[in-house]
């Protein structure tokens, strides 16, 4: 039979394993999120590059320059210089027609008023660009992550292995394994040597896959003493 030491160091080299697997995965990932990043930059410069053209300012045109008109001597031609009406008396008819007044509204009405523009329609600020590996305020892993042993509600079963990733107000985030039910009452102890560990009550209220594992979010049972729930902060 072993050892409960070697049963432990077992343990803490399945942990350690289970980490390293766990960088290597977040490792490629991110490898992969910085390659789209650079794909969707070097599409936008040669976006920007086609739009360049368009946005440069036309050359300037040189007026040509100006014809003087003839001067005017005694053997000119004055037939070229009369007026426009004397020589077509239609335009001499057209001109002399005063212009339409304008429409007046009928009497007892007002006049209609013009329709008021459209007001521009705002565009709606733009959500920053996040990084895959960035969680909502109610999934964000934070702290120093503590091996833990899970089991049933009065601690009889075997024990599974786990990690508290979290410590919201009232209660833990654990990443286990296995699936547990929501709404089971569980009981969870810090995998450490202390005589102030113990086993603590605590509900499932929800819970989400992880890769090939859960993130469950569980509520205290009875809130433990403050010796005994400071060793679940690492």
């Amino acid at each position: 039979m072993a050892s409960p030491e070697l049963i432990r160091t077992e343990q803490r080299l399945a942990e350690v394993d289970a980490l390293q697997q766990t960088i290597s995965s977040l490792r490629q990932d991110l490898q992969a999120y910085s390659t789209a990043l650079r794909r969707e930059l070097e599409a936008l410069r040669q976006e920007a590059a086609a739009f360049m053209p368009l946005l440069e300012p036309a050359p300037e045109v040189e007026p040509e320059d100006a014809v003087e008109p003839p001067a005017l001597t005694d053997d000119s031609d004055d037939s070229l210089f009369r007026p426009l009406e004397e020589e077509i008396p239609q335009f001499r008819s057209f001109a002399a027609k005063p212009a339409p007044p304008p429409a007046r509204a009928p009497r007892g009405r007002p006049a209609p008023e013009p329709p008021d523009e459209p007001a521009a329609m705002e565009e709606p600020p733009r959500k920053p660009m996040r990084s895959p590996f960035e969680m909502d305020d109610e999934t964000k892993i934070g702290g120093k992550p503590v091996s833990v042993m899970i089991s049933d509600g009065t601690a009889s079963s075997d024990p599974l292995s786990g990690w508290v990733i979290d410590r919201p107000s009232g209660g833990f985030k654990i990443l286990v394994d296995d699936e547990i039910p929501i709404g089971s009452v569980i009981s969870v102890k810090p995998n450490v040597p202390s005589p102030n560990a113990q086993w603590v009550n605590v509900c499932v209220k929800s819970k989400r896959p992880e890769r090939h594992s859960w993130i469950i979010s569980c509520t205290f049972v009875e809130r433990p003493p403050w010796a005994a729930l400071a060793l679940f902060n690492g």
